[in-house]
């Protein structure tokens, strides 16, 4: 592709996703939905979705509150 140059996808499956840098960041791509990407002169660094990370945040903190709970538990028997 050459810069200015568009790409456009038009879904043609009822359950379709995108996938972006690995299965941990993906979108419904349902039949209709429509992806259009642009080339642009300046190189994508990073893309980074603000929601990606959540669900390992949420891990953390429920393992986090277990232990505490495991260790108030342990603490209280002696």
């Amino acid at each position: 592709m050459e810069q200015g140059d568009v790409l456009t996808i038009v879904s043609q499956m009822q359950g379709g996703k995108l996938y972006i840098d690995g299965e941990h960041i993906q979108y419904d791509f349902s039949r209709g939905a429509v992806l259009t990407i642009e080339a642009c002169s300046t190189p994508l660094i990073a893309y980074v979705d603000p929601d990606c990370h959540q669900p390992f945040i949420d891990e953390a903190r429920r393992k986090t509150s277990l232990w505490r709970e495991v260790k108030k538990r342990l603490v209280s028997l002696f």
